[in-house]
């Protein structure tokens, strides 16, 4: 398995995570896109610039009173079983790639349950550990 990047300015490990994830937005609306890593308080995703535009118009850091409010969906592969993770999330960045016409996001977890955080807890340990 791939280390953690612990160096982070955020103070907390992060895991490489590839899962696909539902995002449900203020307008009801569905949006499907993919995980790049993971950590105890949020998430990166990956997608296509038209959906990251679809999301916010802001580019960079984002403001907690500029963020969209988003529902998070997805399960969360354990060694032993699965998880299924919905919560309240807020974006606090989107950057934009444009060699591929891709668009980086970060999320954070609002409100994120306490069996889904032990669960995330038990997905990192086991990303992090030799098999």
């Amino acid at each position: 398995m791939t280390e953690p990047t612990t160096t982070d300015r955020r103070g907390y490990p992060r895991v490489p995570a590839r899962f696909p994830i539902r995002l449900v937005g203020e307008d009801g609306a569905e949006l499907s896109v993919r995980t790049l890593d993971i950590a105890p308080r949020g998430i990166k995703l990956q997608c296509d610039t038209t959906t990251a535009y679809g999301l916010s118009r802001r580019v960079g850091p984002i403001e907690p009173d500029e963020s969209p409010e988003l529902r998070i969906e997805f399960d969360l592969p354990l060694a032993s079983r699965s998880v299924h993770v919905a919560t309240q999330c807020r974006m606090i960045y989107l950057y934009i790639l444009p060699e591929d016409d891709t668009a980086t996001i970060g999320m954070e977890f609002v409100g994120l349950p306490d069996d889904a955080h032990s669960a995330l807890a038990q997905f990192m340990e086991e990303a992090i550990s030799p098999p």
